[in-house]
């Protein structure tokens, strides 16, 4: 049997400290055969269409986000060598949305986000959405759902019923798993996100989401998939009956 980790949006540099170490220390644990990164890795808070012509678009460095990046690609790199893989989220296509609309002259000049997280060096692929991660499972970042549901999994669901496929996803910043066994055994999963609540300055009221932190994994033996969702707590996960701690 082998395992797949998958990394939800992070949202570097606003990202939670102890839950991306908390994270490092179960891929450190587990090894997996894969390492999915399921997109929204970077904020991207300069080139938002809402930065546009406000201090945000100045004061915030594309480059200095790409350098927190960087440094957990290092920390990752550091306990695991297998092979990592990257979805583009709607954070990322911030950078070529704005390029396209606002500065067209750059088009094919300014770096991509493989260029800019260095992924020849740190050895990762970029996949194209939907990748199929397993048998009969489905890897998205989420981005295409024009609106996301308030429960944990339901958007997950949707995409499920859109593709027809298992499908796992980021985006909705929710942890959570859910099945149907009609015609065959299929499921959906939100793997929640690494992110610190209180620097999400677009929420109305800072900190307060109904979004969970945690991760996910899935479990791979011939044709057949088990989900797992792996909660965070205050900085603490329960892998395997161990407590984590950042």
């Amino acid at each position: 049997m082998k395992t797949i980790m998958l990394m939800p949006d992070t949202h570097a540099p606003y990202e939670d400290k102890r839950a991306v170490s908390v994270f490092i220390t179960a891929l450190a644990t587990v090894q997996p055969a894969e390492l999915m990164i399921l997109g929204d890795f970077l904020d991207c808070k300069a080139p938002a269409r809402w930065s546009r012509g406000l201090a945000e678009e100045y004061v915030f460095s594309l480059e200095e986000e790409a350098a927190a990046g960087i440094r957990t690609l290092e920390r990752i790199r550091a306990v695991y060598r297998g092979p990592i893989r990257f979805l583009l989220g709607n954070h990322e296509d911030r950078i070529q949305n704005y390029i396209e609309k606002y500065a067209p002259a750059l088009i094919g000049v300014a770096r991509t986000v493989p260029e800019l997280l260095e992924f020849e060096r740190f050895g990762v692929e970029l996949m194209d959405q939907p990748y199929g991660i397993a048998p009969g499972v489905r890897a998205i970042h989420g981005k295409r759902l024009s609106s996301t549901q308030q429960a944990a999994g339901q958007s997950a669901y949707k995409e499920r019923m859109r593709l027809g496929h298992s499908i796992v996803q980021g985006h909705t910043h929710r942890l959570g798993v859910g099945w149907d066994t009609q015609e065959r055994s299929r499921f959906w999963l939100e793997a929640g996100c690494l992110l610190d609540l209180r620097k999400a300055d677009y929420l109305d009221f800072r900190g307060v989401a109904n979004w969970q932190q945690g991760f996910a994994m899935l479990h791979v033996e011939g044709s057949k998939v088990w989900p797992e969702v792996v909660p965070i707590h205050g900085g603490r996960a329960v892998l395997h009956g161990r407590q984590l701690s950042a």
